[in-house]
């Protein structure tokens, strides 16, 4: 393995956070791209130093804590030097890339900070945490691009961006034919602030506690079982089509949002559970990321954090006892509606400020659900558009993520696109590929159960 550290050939500007962008630069999100195909390392390099120089310079650099409590993003300086640097690793490997034998963990960057690999890193201090850590592991058919990539910059849109723009540089060898990336923050979407402490309490949003809580609760890391759902793509085109008129616009991602409610009610009715907590519970609560941007008419070279935590609440009964999975998949999309949406966005971010001012505390509270137990938590990451990666003919072949940690909600589901080559070498197939860790045996159950008899067998199917 070698090391190549790129630096700024300029004066890179320090960026003072705001308390709400704080709170998501805790966490680095770790994933790797797969592409199929082959790159010129001296253009790769060439393109991301051009990146650097002109587009994203915040990508050399850390977190930093300074005595008035206010978080800066400034060069990284832990070589003894002050104008920051970014290290991407190289590998080379003599083999043909095989998704089932190669550990996602042995192509995420190796040499990093410590606090990227921090689980719990939002109860700590964010002091000293790189924006950024890239890992290039080149097989004889296949590049891993493996990347660390702080939250607070990098939701997973701006992710997908951000390598669409450096393999545009790289094609068009240094002249961007596509938007630059900005970097704005999401507190910039609200223009006005609570005029009193009464005013701030009576707007809690839901999962969110008006009193002053401390930042150094502990979330708990639990042991658990990961069960993996493939589902067919044909199938839910077909189940799209058989929707009602007024939910004609059901998504693919509503289509799995029912299957997991499915799931989780299946799971509740089993005897040897404790999945209910207490046991009078009847509802059920799927709850899910949602790219702000569109809701927000802001353009997809916007980068920061715009992810909102949808929920939808179900009955226990109704998703046991609904016989067409359509219509769960129209409850989910009864939900989404863009004005709605945008104006609880707004309302939360505002919300999220007044606490830090009226609390002087620079951390949000913690939500709710990371200890609710009949909750799912979904990050579905499989609508962004991986086609546009393309490093000359190099393209887009799967999206693979880091292990998940698991706290005691009822399950935590990663939802992410594999393309899948037919053995006979025929075209190629999207495959949307669900990855659910839980601590509870009952919803492992309850996805095997579901996927043989109770739901179209042909829609899903389980691996271990």
């Amino acid at each position: 393995m070698s090391i190549l550290r790129l630096r700024p050939m300029g004066e890179v500007p320090v960026i003072t956070l705001d308390t709400i962008s704080i709170s998501n630069a805790a966490l680095t999100v770790k994933s790797c791209l797969i592409l199929h195909g082959a790159i010129d390392m001296r253009r790769f390099a060439a393109a991301l130093q051009q990146s650097i120089n002109n587009y994203t310079p915040w990508i050399v650099c850390s977190l930093y804590v300074l005595d008035n409590g206010s978080v800066v993003v400034a060069p990284r300086n832990d070589d003894c030097s002050s104008d920051g640097y970014l290290d991407c690793e190289i590998c080379d490997v003599d083999a043909p890339y095989s998704h089932t034998e190669v550990d996602v963990n042995t192509i995420l960057p190796q040499r990093v900070h410590e606090k990227m690999n921090c689980v719990e890193l939002a109860f700590l201090s964010v002091h000293e945490l790189p924006i950024c850590a890239l890992r290039v592991t080149r097989y004889l058919d296949r590049v891993c691009i493996g990347y660390c990539l702080n939250h607070a910059f990098f939701d997973q849109s701006a992710i997908v961006y951000f390598f669409s723009f450096l393999s545009n540089l790289y094609t068009n060898n240094g002249i961007p034919t596509i938007k630059c990336p900005v970097f704005i923050p999401r507190a910039h979407c609200v223009q006005s602030e609570f005029s009193s402490y009464d005013d701030f309490a009576n707007a809690a949003p839901s999962g969110y506690s008006s009193t002053s809580s401390s930042c150094g609760v502990e979330v708990k890391v639990m042991p658990h079982q990961t069960i993996t759902l493939v589902f067919n793509t044909r199938r839910i085109k077909m189940l799209k089509g058989q929707s009602s008129s007024n939910h004609h616009n059901i998504s693919t991602n509503d289509i799995i949002h029912g299957v997991l409610l499915k799931i989780l009610a299946k799971a509740s009715s089993m005897d040897d559970n404790d999945l209910l907590q207490p046991k009078s519970s009847t509802r059920l609560r799927l709850i899910f990321a949602r790219n702000m941007r569109s809701c927000l008419k802001r353009e997809p070279e916007v980068f920061g954090d715009y992810v909102r935590m949808e929920e939808l609440s179900v009955s226990i009964d109704d998703a046991a006892l609904t016989s067409r999975l359509v219509s769960l998949a129209e409850k989910s999309r009864e939900l989404v509606s863009d004005e709605l949406s945008a104006d609880r966005f707004k309302q939360e971010i505002m919300w999220m400020l007044g606490y830090s001012r009226f609390h002087d505390n620079r951390c949000k509270p913690p939500p709710d659900y990371l200890t609710d137990r009949h909750a799912v938590i979904v990050s579905n990451w499989s609508s962004f558009p991986y086609d546009d990666i393309q490093f000359d003919s190099c393209h887009f072949d799967e999206l693979r993520m880091a292990d998940s940690w698991v706290g005691s909600s009822g399950a935590f589901v990663r939802v992410n696109r594999r393309r899948r080559t037919h053995d006979t070498g025929g075209p190629s197939k999207d495959t949307i590929v669900a990855v659910m860790d839980t601590v509870y045996q009952s919803v492992i159950d309850a996805a095997r159960s579901i996927s043989s008899s109770e739901c179209d067998e042909n829609l899903f199917s389980c691996s271990s």
